[in-house]
């Protein structure tokens, strides 16, 4: 059995490793803003139909893409703070 240290070190780690994880999803965000800024702009500039066509299609997908990886990484924060639930049992039962 380990020592409540050992789960306190686990769960230390773990929530530095969320805390990265939103700067991620924060980043992710900040990305997709700015590539949204730029397609609607190209849209806009777009002198040809089927371009305009071909541009909204295009930002549609990008953004499904970074919805993805933002719900990826929301996931990711869900499945350590279980982890973390779970450590703090086993800290609770250790010595």
């Amino acid at each position: 059995m380990a020592s409540k240290e050992y789960y306190r070190n686990q769960i230390a780690d773990k929530r530095a490793k969320i805390v990265s994880l939103r700067a991620d999803i924060q980043k992710t965000k900040d990305e997709k803003k700015s590539r949204m800024d730029y397609l609607s702009r190209t849209i806009k500039s777009s002198s040809s139909q089927s371009s305009k066509e071909n541009y909204r299609k295009m930002k549609i997908a990008e953004g499904a893409k970074f919805e993805g990886k933002i719900d990826a990484l929301k996931n990711k924060i869900e499945t350590i703070n279980k982890e973390i639930d779970s450590l703090k049992k086993s800290l609770d039962k250790a010595k």
